[in-house]
């Protein structure tokens, strides 16, 4: 200014000696969700290139504040739980020489070090028998003993850990990076930063405004979102699909399957012999308790009967490709490669009570002088035509498209009723009775576990609500036993939806019109005028309560062709 004559050089030096006032005027950062954040700035690119970096756009999410941080909490928590539970990996850095330094040097030391949530870097500066100094920057210390960190068995492999440490030193020396974090009373202990990946994704099955995106541990550190860009098998928890698209063609859920051992040759020197996860058979089963204890050979059966073309046909209904879906009776296992969101957006249709929407994230835009340039706009579901609150009523809606604002109905309610039903059972009797804890009626969901354990999923619902959660390493190594999708992924799904479900009411959900209630033998699925279990049929299924191609029921205690029915000991053995 001086230069260019502006001010006078008197006024050059007056300013210059005088104290610098300005600060940087910004609004603070209300929610850090570098995912989500992430995931909106690649779709304002994708609509305006360039200019969304220069029009000064001011954008509207559909993120829940208060949900996002709960879901990016239970994911954090259930990372750190998991690499617990299988071993201490160690220090991420060493630095010999240490004895001596000063504070100041230690912080040099700690300066490049990435912060990451809940977990405080440290370097340790002594370490004796019962107890360790750790330095952790701006001149602060913090002691642990023995008990901070007993947990610290030494990680060999998924499935093997090392001794516990029997003094301080044999889990930390002098020197090491290392990651500690305080719990609930404030008291330090030894972490970690969590060595598997994670995702979780929320979304309303109204009209699929996602509430929470989590696409890892923390984005600074890793921005590969996996809730979007993944692509990992479901497992078990694509059964569901499959098992609609049969009670479609004509099943019902007292149709019997065979849970018994298929061996199909896929060459002159490939035969593909696929297996229950308990290695076990159970015989002949109703579909109810087939999907309920996620039984693979029974699941297969069901899609051969079916029809492969025309499961797959169906299924395009949830949303998916053709092009996504594999070809072969794999199918029924879940060997589709996809993501958490596009899962998440296919359970939407059981939530809603079978009404397609689609998931999204941008709710309004407004350009640099305030006008508002896109508001989304959604076809919602019909909100009395499904479940309900105590307070509400609802009426069944039909299939197809009723309301130019209304979302089409792609599945038959009935259906729905059916398959929620179902998966209910999942929670209350089968492989996903860990989310029994949430104390609720009017939950439901499917597990998922893939080969080796590589992949652990949790997808479940409530009226209001659709959350799929899923673990693993992106190295695609074994999680290890007993990390199946009903213990990984279920613990996240449980404490995200404790919160999320925290002061909602139980909801109601009454039988569509057009079902019929019907008392069945729960072992050969037939019509029984005492016991058994009541199913809900469609009304034109009363009398065919096998299905179009019906499986003879062998009897008690054996499946055909002399096949022994065997039990699984224990729900935790299956997927």
């Amino acid at each position: 200014m001086r230069d260019l004559g502006y001010i006078t050089p008197e006024e050059h030096v007056a300013a210059s000696e005088s104290t610098d006032q300005a600060r940087l005027h910004r609004k603070e950062v209300d929610l850090k969700a570098g995912y989500a954040a992430e995931m909106v700035r690649r779709e304002m690119v994708e609509w305006f290139g360039e200019d969304a970096y220069r029009e000064g756009y001011r954008v509207t999410t559909t993120i829940e504040p208060w949900l996002q941080r709960t879901a990016q909490d239970a994911l954090r928590e259930s990372l750190r739980a998991y690499d617990r539970r299988h071993g201490y990996h160690g220090p991420e850095e060493k630095h010999e020489g240490i004895t001596g330094l000063d504070d100041a040097e230690l912080d040099l030391l700690l300066e490049p070090v990435r912060a990451l949530p809940d977990l405080t870097a440290g370097v340790v500066v002594k370490a004796g028998t019962k107890e360790a100094e750790v330095y952790v920057g701006n001149g602060e210390r913090v002691i642990l003993g023995l008990k901070q960190v007993k947990w610290a068995r030494r990680f060999k492999n998924e499935n093997w850990r090392g001794r516990p440490p029997r003094k301080v030193s044999d889990a930390v020396s002098v020197g090491e990076l290392i990651r500690i974090q305080q719990d609930e009373e404030g008291n330090w202990e030894l972490s970690q930063k969590p060595s598997v990946a994670g995702a979780l994704v929320s979304l309303a099955p109204a009209d699929g405004a996602i509430r929470a995106l989590v696409g890892g541990y923390h984005f600074e550190d890793s921005k590969f979102n996996r809730a979007v860009d993944a692509r990992r098998q479901p497992g078990s928890s694509f059964k569901p699909f499959v098992y609609a698209a049969a009670l479609n063609k004509g099943y019902t859920p007292a149709s019997l399957v065979r849970d018994e051992p298929i061996s199909i040759r896929l060459s002159r020197r490939k035969v593909w012999t696929p297996k229950n996860f308990d290695h076990k058979t159970m015989g002949r089963i109703r579909m109810r308790v087939a999907l309920t204890l996620s039984r693979n050979l029974a699941s297969i059966n069901l899609l051969e009967r079916t029809g492969f073309d025309e499961t797959r046909d169906y299924i395009r209904r949830f949303g998916f490709n053709l092009d996504e879906l594999p070809l072969g009776l794999s199918m029924a296992l879940g060997t589709a490669e996809l993501s958490p969101l596009q899962i998440a957006g296919a359970y939407a249709l059981f939530a809603n009570g079978g009404f397609r929407v689609t998931p999204h994230i941008i709710s309004r835009i407004e350009n640099g002088a305030g006008e508002l340039i896109f508001e989304a706009n959604p076809p919602r579901a019909c909100s009395d035509c499904w479940a309900r609150y105590e307070e509400s009523t609802a009426d069944t809606a039909a299939l197809g498209n009723t309301d130019e604002l209304l979302a089409e109905r792609v599945l038959d309610p009935r259906l729905t009723y059916q398959m929620t039903s179902m998966m209910q059972d999942v929670i209350r009797r089968g492989t996903g009775t860990k989310a029994l804890q949430l104390k609720r009626e009017d939950i439901a969901g499917k597990t998922g576990t893939t080969n080796d354990v590589r992949d652990s999923w949790f997808c479940g619902f409530q009226k209001d609500v659709v959350t799929v959660a899923w673990m693993g390493f992106d190295e695609f190594n074994p999680l290890g036993k007993g990390e199946t999708g009903g213990q990984a992924a279920l613990g996240m799904w449980v404490d995200f939806m404790r919160d999320a479900l925290k002061d909602k009411p139980q909801a109601i959900l009454e039988p569509p019109e057009g079902l019929v209630e019907v008392r069945v033998s729960k072992g050969s699925g037939r019509r029984s005028k005492s016991g058994g279990q009541v199913e809900w049929i469609r009304e034109e299924y009363v009398n065919a309560l096998q299905g179009p191609k019906p499986v003879g029921y062998a009897g008690r205690g054996s499946g055909s062709g002399g096949i022994k029915r065997r039990a699984p000991r224990v729900i935790d053995e299956l997927f």
